[in-house]
């Protein structure tokens, strides 16, 4: 604990005088009913320059609360453990898991504890893991896991004697669900699958929108785009580029994407406006990277329905009923697909004399990095 007292530091050594407060190892006010502090006499004693005084006390056994200060406390402060069973640990002590997953937490408290406060780094990698648990001794929670890379969630917990001085912690390693694998592709080669020198970003559901594992959506527009790599301006470049997220559709249902123009959207934290406009494509694919142009008068549903022309303000659908028109692209409920996204034109991407893939060309209303806005709609 630091003692700040505003007086004059002349005055305070004419007063206490160092050595006199080194050798009593306290801290006595003259006329006051407060007891002496006992001091830390293996910390220095100092005098700031806007005349204060700084030491260290004696803490009470097991508190952060200065000995004399207040009536003592016989009560330790609050010890946390966090647990999971069933996890295997990467070399770095991370519990690796899957975007989606769902993992049973314990967390165990010793020294009874008043309050117990979670955190999660980043905030939206994890759910049901709440800012605020009761201080029970011992419980268990279920939380999933939305995203990939690392997250870590902690707790702290409080009685009147304080808390520990950092969180107790987990990490975990989260990745894309098995089967997911963006290097497999059984479609036959072509120059817009997986084309080369495209930097290729393989997100998840999450990632691109902030709703939680898929099929989870939000209620508005979110960017999807150069500003969806880094979460800032002025993000990466919209030329050869693309990213690609993994899916499950469900059964009897039908997905749609509806695009708007780039615009503000305080809900999703993006602040873009008309000069982050631009055309974008998409298409679903069992591959990812398959940003082949659309086809209309193709005999393969995957180039004729299941991929967009340059997008603005427009809807593009999918669907797993059986009972939908061929003018809509079917999926198989239960297997993997891949959405592809991209801010570029594909039908003017490769050269029609040398067959070269345009690295340089974007569909930016303005400069190089853009964003088209998405909002999901899952129907039955």
């Amino acid at each position: 604990m630091n003692l700040k007292i505003s007086l004059l530091a002349t005055s305070m050594a004419a007063l206490f005088g160092v050595s006199a407060v080194q050798a009593q190892s306290s801290l006595t006010f003259r006329d006051s009913s407060l007891a002496p502090i006992p001091l830390d006499i293996t910390q220095p004693l100092t005098f700031a320059g806007d005349g204060s005084i700084q030491a260290t006390c004696l803490f009470q056994p097991g508190t952060t609360v200065c000995q004399g200060v207040v009536p003592s406390v016989s009560q330790q402060r609050p010890v946390v453990t966090l647990s999971v069973t069933g996890l295997t640990q990467d070399s770095q002590g991370r519990y690796e898991v899957n975007g989606g997953q769902q993992v049973a937490v314990t967390r165990s408290v010793t020294n009874a504890a008043d309050v117990c406060i979670a955190n999660t780094s980043p905030v939206a990698g994890a759910s049901s893991w709440t800012n605020l648990f009761g201080p029970a001794a011992s419980s268990t929670s279920t939380v999933q896991f939305a995203g990939s890379g690392e997250v870590t969630i902690g707790l702290r917990c409080y009685n009147q004697s304080g808390a520990a001085a950092t969180s107790s912690q987990l990490r975990f390693m989260v990745t894309l669900a098995p089967g997911a694998n963006p290097d497999l592709c059984e479609l036959p080669a072509d120059p817009l699958i997986r084309p080369q020198g495209f930097s290729r970003y393989v997100l998840t559901w999450n990632d691109l929108f902030r709703a939680g594992p898929f099929p989870n959506i939000v209620g508005y527009l979110n960017p999807v785009g150069s500003y969806t790599i880094t979460r800032s301006f002025p993000g990466v470049s919209a030329s050869a580029m693309y990213i690609t997220v993994p899916i499950v559709p469900e059964a009897n249902k039908i997905y749609k994407f509806n695009h708007s123009t780039a615009q503000a959207v305080a809900a999703a934290n993006y602040f873009g406006g008309p000069n982050r406009a631009g055309g974008s494509f998409i298409s679903i694919s069992p591959c990812a990277g398959d940003v082949r142009p659309k086809s209309s008068g193709s005999q393969d549903q995957l180039l004729k329905v299941c991929r967009s022309g340059l997008l603005y303000e427009d809807v593009f659908s999918f669907t797993t009923k059986d009972s939908a028109p061929s003018s809509i692209c079917k999926l198989v409920p239960g297997q993997t697909y891949w959405l592809n996204f991209m801010m570029n034109d594909p039908a003017t991407l490769v050269n029609s004399t040398t067959g070269a893939v345009n690295l340089t060309q974007t569909a930016c209303d303005q400069g190089t990095s853009c964003e088209t806005l998405i909002q999901v709609q899952i129907l039955d």
